[in-house]
């Protein structure tokens, strides 16, 4: 009886972190860049979500509307951002028009800082 030696070398590649999801927010508004079709597709655009992080993990919602299409995320970072930008400047005036414009009826305080006898 023979004995043999066999001997083999592999190669590895080297470890790659990729992102998958990339969030863009500004204040309360965000949305996610991510690929189209999975990880192995090649076109990246705007999704609406929720966010995955502070326990609200609902995820995607869907592809913003007339969000562009790129091979490359960041080259939709700009967009994305200008869009959360501006989303972000209209809910800040919105909640701040609704303050100067609240058209509900409000005790009348007299002049002691007690309400008036009539209103209860």
């Amino acid at each position: 009886m023979t004995t043999e030696t066999i001997t083999f070398s592999v190669d590895v590649p080297e470890a790659a972190a990729v992102p998958r999801v990339i969030e863009v927010e500004c204040g309360d508004s965000r949305v996610t860049l991510r690929q189209v079709m999975g990880r192995t597709d090649r076109d990246w655009t705007v999704y609406e979500g929720d966010g995955f992080d502070q326990g609200r993990n609902k995820g995607l919602v869907g592809q913003v509307e007339n969000a562009p299409r790129a091979e490359n995320p960041d080259d939709l970072i700009s967009w994305a951002a200008d869009l959360v930008t501006r989303r972000e400047r209209a809910r800040l005036a919105t909640f701040a028009l609704r303050r100067v414009a609240d058209d509900k009826p409000h005790r009348v305080q007299d002049h002691d800082d007690q309400p008036a006898p009539d209103q209860g």
